[in-house]
């Protein structure tokens, strides 16, 4: 879908957006593409880029975030800034705004989570070509070790993955990023493609709900948020 097509849908659905409620959209932001919206300093961002491939795709997943936003805030996409937090979590600092997001791209498809008041974090990974074996001891607790190389050799790649996206969001949500050691984090799935996250620490335990997402074939897609809270699911 077209970059103009989102920022018509997206003020019509902006609109409707509660409290405790996540609105999830994915696609490819390579078709809502508009670098006339990226900031100065977005785009000194993207010309740092040494492949063409990888600063297309900054540049799409940008854009793409600030038209969808835009319609949200009842504002033009070039008007948004961006702020940062200690760990390089995105948050929208003007317009003042009680609006949270998340994101995340991989090869052509791309996640952006949005809520009032609700800190969330997605993350979403190309399955085929991804080589996340080697991964397994610094990233995953002894127990999700043993289910990992307990399961059938053609799965373990993409179980490792549904472990690693819900970790992942995780650390986005909570904003620290991956300066908190992967292994003080447990998964655990339950029906329907809900987990929980917990991060032990010494002083103290937090625990968060995540979703899995389905994103296409050879996608793998989490949500992380707290607390619970309903989730709508939209495209473009």
């Amino acid at each position: 879908m077209s970059g103009s097509y989102l920022r018509e849908i997206a003020p019509q659905i902006g609109a409707g957006l509660g409290f405790r409620e996540v609105h999830l959209w994915q696609g490819n932001p390579s078709t809502a593409i508009d670098t006339d919206v990226l900031s100065e300093d977005e785009k000194q961002r993207a010309s740092r880029y040494r492949f063409s491939e990888h600063r297309a795709a900054f540049m799409a997943s940008r854009s793409a975030t600030r038209t969808l936003l835009a319609g949200y805030l009842n504002c033009r996409s070039r008007d948004i800034r961006f702020g940062y937090g200690p760990f390089g979590k995105p948050v929208i600092a003007q317009p003042s705004t009680q609006l949270t997001f998340n994101l995340s791209h991989s090869g052509n498809r791309m996640l952006i989570a949005v809520a009032r008041e609700l800190e969330l974090g997605v993350d979403i990974e190309f399955e085929m070509g991804c080589r996340f074996t080697d991964a397994i001891s610094t990233s995953m607790t002894c127990s999700e070790q043993a289910r990992i190389e307990q399961a059938p050799l053609f799965f373990r790649e993409k179980l490792l993955l549904r472990y690693w996206t819900q970790k992942e969001a995780f650390l986005k949500a909570v904003g620290v990023g991956l300066s908190f050691p992967l292994t003080s984090l447990h998964v655990e799935f339950h029906g329907a493609g809900k987990t929980t996250i917990r991060a032990i620490e010494p002083t103290r335990s937090i625990c968060l709900y995540g979703q899995e997402i389905d994103c296409g074939r050879s996608y793998i897609g989490a949500l992380v948020v707290d607390p619970a809270v309903s989730l709508c699911h939209f495209q473009f």
